[in-house]
């Protein structure tokens, strides 16, 4: 559109501005106008303006040509068109128009083949219209957030209420916070990543975001025999002495932060049975998991045996 109102202006000999909305699409001067032409498109104020006196024939003409390029957009449309840094300014100003909150989040969904179920749901739940748009078995959405609300747990709710609701297992995996939405390709790469760091590390979480994927970031990123090196470093021991049973003690006192009486009551077993194994695992590995650094050298090494 740019383009055709350039050569308009090198075809007339004068300057022209379009504003939609009172937002600024095109402006080839600043100065008062010497002619004007407004009308309305769908529910969007139009005004087109130029330098020359009386040429609102011509102005007419300019619009018409305007308007294929001028018909409205869904949000869907435009959310998909800045994922792939398509969307002008104006069209990123229409889509900020459209959002509730000046920061957003991009939160991919994923693991089940009732995503048009789930994201008829999350709408409801939401309470408001967000962008979505469904790639490649994945349903993405642009979700507006405030940042003094404690929105992981308002996602992490709407996570476990569509589980109720369709008797499915459903992955969440989420971008950092940003403002700019000219940085959603960046994020929509972030997300990704996210995603597909927890697929081949952690298949059984289920809500992510990047604060929690550092590690499996810096895993991934090592070579094999770096892995192989750390590994030896970490574990004085072979981990595949432990059987299933040691594996699943270890990975619920981790997720229970250490404490014997929560793992005790997340395993239905008793403490001296738990303290049993805890032993046991330290006999084979020679890390006592009861300490805090003992208990993130055997999680590095878990995760790394997964590379």
């Amino acid at each position: 559109m740019n383009e055709l109102l350039k050569s308009y202006e090198q075809h007339y000999q004068f300057q022209l501005r379009l504003t939609i909305d009172g937002q600024s699409v095109f402006c080839g001067f600043k100065e008062t106008a010497a002619s004007e032409l407004a009308f309305d498109r769908d529910e969007e104020h139009v005004l087109l303006e130029c330098t020359q006196k009386d040429a609102k024939r011509t102005l007419e003409s300019i619009k018409i040509a305007l308007m294929p390029f001028l018909v409205s957009v869904s949000e869907n449309e435009l959310f998909e068109l800045a994922l792939y840094s398509k969307a002008d300014e104006h069209e990123l100003g229409l889509l900020k128009n459209k959002m509730a909150e000046n920061q957003y989040v991009l939160v991919m969904m994923s693991g089940t083949k009732e995503l048009d179920a789930v994201k008829e749901i999350f709408s409801q739940l939401i309470e408001h219209e967000l962008p979505m748009i469904m790639k490649q078995n994945n349903l993405l959405v642009l979700m507006d957030i405030d940042a003094k609300s404690d929105w992981i747990r308002k996602l992490e709710a709407i996570r476990s209420t569509m589980e109720t609701e369709l008797y499915v297992s459903l992955r969440m995996s989420v971008s950092s916070v940003f403002e700019d939405l000219n940085e959603i390709k960046d994020r929509f790469e972030e997300v990704k990543q996210v995603q597909q760091l927890i697929e081949k590390y952690d298949p059984a979480c289920l809500m992510a975001e990047p604060s929690n994927t550092w590690m499996l970031e810096m895993i991934d990123s090592l070579s094999e025999k770096k892995s192989q090196k750390m590994m030896d470093s970490l574990v004085h021991g072979d981990l595949k002495l432990l059987e299933d049973e040691l594996i699943l003690t270890a990975v619920s006192f981790m997720e229970n932060n250490l404490s014997i009486s929560a793992t005790a009551r997340a395993l239905y077993v008793h403490r001296n049975t738990l303290i049993y194994r805890l032993d046991k695992i330290y006999q084979r590995t020679g890390l006592d998991i009861r300490k805090f650094e003992d208990a993130l050298k055997l999680r590095l090494a878990m995760t790394m045996m997964k590379k």
